[in-house]
Order: structure tokens, then sequence, then C-alpha cells
């Protein structure tokens, strides 16, 4: 549609065409006559127009222009031309204004100049070199991480031909290659199933990973290469390849080393048991049958060889029950850990129903982890929180959990019993480590050993606080059970 005025000297309105009257919601009548003035139009647009306007009156010559107009409230951009118009009246000069509405065109440019400034922003910005080449081989575009991975500055790459880009003995038959592609243009790797090597303009060569993708465009079919430099992703593969034949033949090793252990244990809980049974048995017979042959003294003495060969015994349970611990496999459940510590409790105050302790044993605690290991360890745990109370005339006893830190919560036991010098705690996850004399309490320092071996095997941790005469608190984490998923 035909956006037409003729304007007087004076700046009025001599002509409209319809269309021109209809964007402006006026009748073309109402216009004729008047200025822009009168009729109310933005000063701020019709001021340099009307400039412009003038300059054709003063100088007689065509002049191009745009401005920019509110059509129904909308700002729309136009470009115009204002022709000197001859009349047959001597009196009167006029100029002819014709116009184009040029903003969706610009908008479209402005659309692909951001575009433009996008694409380019990518290429910067993309951590693999892309080249862009032609049918005839020829690079049209490289971004700067193409500079950096062959070493050619920017102006060498362009206009080079890709074949330079690649070791010498490549470059014939990448030629019949690049053909076939242009047969048959699709997005694929190169090269599938070969080890491709591209060469710096030092000569070094090194080895790639490159994709192609076909661009068609005016100038024809041109394709879109893009190249990394896998030199160091080749180099952690072989080294996670070596770690994992150490790891394999470490894998060997520990197997051949726990078949020696079950050897041993086996010997341990054969071979020597039956000389401490010899002794514990032949002892207990002196004593009944020559107990009126034997002193006092030879009678003590007979005892103290018994009891030694059961302590003997006991030890050699003890390790053994710690070595399987050790050694034993995981089996994943959830574990309601508040009802093993009730049921734990329940059974030492059938044992020991004349003491007075009081528990707290915290509802809901249930994790995952092994059901038997975790129940040995809750055992110690609270079999030594039983034991070292048992001075008190109220004891405590709790099983609670600290969970501040909800990804990893703490799980605790604590009393009020005859607590420990901290001085002293690196030993006491240590086999066969007492911090109390046997004459205080009994035991053979295993438990604690066997607690951390089990924790530690679920992917946690334990350690412990105390006060001599005022508790202890044993703390322990377990892991998350993805740990369990990685073993």
């Amino acid at each position: 549609m035909e956006i037409l005025w003729v304007f007087d000297r004076e700046s009025r309105y001599r002509y409209v065409s319809p269309y021109a009257a209809s964007l402006l919601q006026l009748d073309p009548a109402a216009m004729i006559g008047r200025s822009w003035r009168e009729l109310g139009f933005p000063a701020e647009f019709m001021v340099p127009f009307e400039e412009n306007l003038r300059c054709v009156f003063r100088e007689n010559k065509t002049l191009r222009g745009e401005t920019p107009f509110l059509i129904r409230d909308e700002r729309r951009h136009f470009e115009y031309v204002l022709t000197p118009l001859e009349t047959t009246d001597a009196g009167m000069e006029l100029v002819i204004a014709n116009a184009w509405d040029v903003t969706d065109r610009e908008r479209m440019g402005e659309s692909l100049h951001r575009s433009e400034r996008l694409f380019r922003s990518l290429l910067k910005a993309a951590p693999s070199a892309i080249l862009l080449i032609d049918a005839a081989g020829t690079i049209t575009l490289a971004n700067e991480q193409a500079e950096v991975v062959f070493g050619f500055p920017h102006d060498e790459l362009i206009g080079m031909r890709i074949e330079t880009l690649m070791p010498e003995r490549f470059r014939s038959r990448h030629v019949g290659y690049r053909e076939t592609y242009q047969t048959n243009p699709v997005t694929r790797p190169m090269g599938a199933g070969r080890e491709l090597y591209a060469r710096h303009k030092n000569g070094a060569e090194f080895p790639v990973d490159i994709s192609l993708s076909p661009l068609e465009t005016d100038a024809g079919l041109l394709t879109i290469s893009i190249a990394r430099d896998i030199t160091d992703r080749i180099a952690t593969t072989n080294t996670i390849r070596k770690l994992n034949r150490t790891l394999e033949h470490k894998v060997t090793q520990l197997s051949v080393i726990n078949q020696e252990l079950e050897a041993f244990c086996y010997s341990v809980s054969h071979d020597l048991r039956a000389p401490l049974r010899g002794l514990d048995g032949f002892s207990q017979a002196l004593l009944e049958d020559y107990a009126e042959t034997l002193d006092e003294t030879g009678q003590d003495y007979l005892r103290r060889i018994r009891a030694a060969s059961q302590r003997m015994a006991q030890l050699i349970d003890d390790l053994l029950r710690l070595s399987r611990i050790t050694r034993a496999e995981i089996t994943l459940d959830t574990v309601d850990l508040t009802g093993i510590a009730n049921e734990i409790i329940a059974e030492r105050r059938a044992q020991a129903p004349h003491r007075q302790v009081m528990t707290h044993i915290a509802p809901r605690l249930s994790v995952e982890g092994d059901r038997r290991l975790l129940r040995v360890a809750l055992e110690n745990l609270l079999d030594n929180a039983w034991k070292f109370t048992a001075g008190k005339p109220q004891a405590e006893i709790e099983l609670g959990i600290d969970a501040a830190d909800r990804a990893t919560p703490t799980y605790y036991v604590r009393d009020n019993g005859a607590g420990f010098d901290m001085a002293y705690a690196e030993r006491l996850f240590g086999p066969f480590q007492r911090l109390h004399s046997p004459q205080e309490f009994e035991g053979h320092g295993i438990g604690l050993a066997t607690v951390q071996r089990i924790i530690q095997r679920h992917g946690g941790c334990i350690w412990a606080n105390a006060e001599p005469q005022r508790g202890a608190i044993f703390c322990f984490t377990l892991a998350d059970p993805d740990f369990h998923g990685k073993r």
C-alpha cells in the first residue's frame, strides 16, 4: 500500500493518500491545508522531517531520510523520499513524500545481527576447534580454539586446505574420504573405529576426535568439522588401565592372603586349642584326683594354670571373632537400631535383675547396613556402658542420634559410668588395649577394636569423649547407602 503526502512551503498537507490517512486514523479531507502542528503530531518526529522538507524546497533536489512514528500507539520506523514537484501554478511550490514502513525489515536485521553475535560468541567460547570447510576442502571459517589446537594464526587457517592439518601419510587418502562425504553428507564422527591424528604447525602429531556436520548455504554445501585434542584423555585412560591392572593384582594378592589367613585361623582354632584343653583338663584332674596329696600351695598353682589356660582360650576366641568380622561379607538391609538396643538391654536386665539402670533409647533409629555386624557393634558398646556403670547406684545409659548434619547423622552411646582419661584415648580402639585394670573391670580389650572394624566396614568412623568418674560417650557415623554400592 502506498504512503504518500504532498506538502507546500508552510509544511501544510496538500494531498494525503487514503492509506496514509488510515494509518493515522484520520480523514484525508480533514488533513488538507493543515500543518502537522495543527494536527498535533509529535514534534520529536516531525521537526527533523520538516527540516529535511525545507532543505528540498531550498535546494530543489531529492532527499532521502528516515524517521520513527507512532502508529496506533506502536513505534514504527519509516524510510522516505522527498521530491520537488513541478506544478503549472507559478505561485505554488510543492514537495511529494513517499514513505515505506521498514519496521519489520529492521527488526529482522536486528535479529540477524543478534544471531550472528551469538554465533560468534559460541564459536569463541567453544572448547573444541571448529572449522568450516567448503566442497573443495578449503577452510572458510575457524574459531580461536582452532588456532590453539593447530598452532596456526587465524589468517593462515583461512584459505588453507584442510589436508594441511593432517600428517602427510593421511593426506592423499583423505581427499577421497572428503569426496565420499560430499555424496552422503550426514552428521557423524569421522573415521569411526580408526585412530585419528592431526598435525600441529610445529610438525608434532597428536590424537584427535573429529565430528562432521553438513551445512547447506547459498554458496553450496559446507562441512562443519569439530576437532578435539584427546592427548590428555588417552593418557588418563592409559593411567586408569594401569591402575586397574595393579588393582586386579592387589585383589589377587589379597585373595591369597585371605586364604592363608583362613588356614591360620583354622590352625589356631584346632592346633592351639588342643594344648590349652589339655592344660585345663589335666589341671582339673589333678585337683579332683590328687587333692589329698597336694598342699594348699600346689592346689593354688593348679587353679592358676586353669585360669590362665581359660583366659588364653578366651583370647583366641576373641582374636578369631575379630578376624571373622574383618573378613565377613556385608549383606545390606534396613537395620532397626532401636529394636536391637531394646533387645540387648532386656537381656542384660534379665542377667542382672538387681541393677538399677535408667535407659534412654531413641525411637525409630533405622540405618542401612549389615544387621548381624551392627548388632555385634551395639552389643559391645552397650555391654561396655552396662559394665562401666556397675559402681553407680543410679546408672544411666543412652542411645541417641545427633542429626545436625542431616547428610551424615551421628549416633552415640552415652553412660555416666567410670569414664577414662582422654590422655590415653588413642589406645582405646587397639586390640587388647585396656584403660582399666582387670581387678576393676573384667574383659580382654577386644570389644572396641571389633566395633571400630565394623563401623569402618560400613564406611563410617567412631570416636569417644570421656572424663574419669563422669562417664563416656562413644559417637559413630555410618555411610550413606551409595557408599555400599561403590564397595
